[in-house]
């Protein structure tokens, strides 16, 4: 198995977290984008361990939450690609605005 699908959707989760809890942002707190290939109990284990991680960061969150949280106008959000995959349409996307 690709640790891909799990260590980068976990980390882009504990990320978003930091910054939506330090800057009392509304990005919700669950990670939904999990490729389709996941079985849900694989997806259920890398939920339960957002917590336990973004816990552990100890006073490195808020660091993170600082040097990130200005720069960011949307949370990460991870986009799987495959063989015979298109990508999705993304919303108001201009990549002048969204890159830095």
């Amino acid at each position: 198995p690709d640790s891909f699908t799990a260590t980068v959707p976990l980390w882009c989760a504990v990320l978003n977290r930091i910054i939506s809890d330090f800057g009392n942002l509304k990005w919700g707190r669950k990670c939904s984008h999990f490729p389709t290939w996941l079985s849900p109990l694989e997806v259920q284990q890398i939920e339960l361990k957002i917590e336990r991680v973004v816990d552990e960061l100890g006073e490195v969150k808020e660091m993170i939450a600082q040097s990130l949280g200005p720069t960011m106008c949307q949370p990460f959000r991870v986009v799987w690609l495959a063989p015979n995959f298109s990508l999705p349409k993304l919303k108001n996307f201009d990549m002048e605005q969204q890159f830095i």
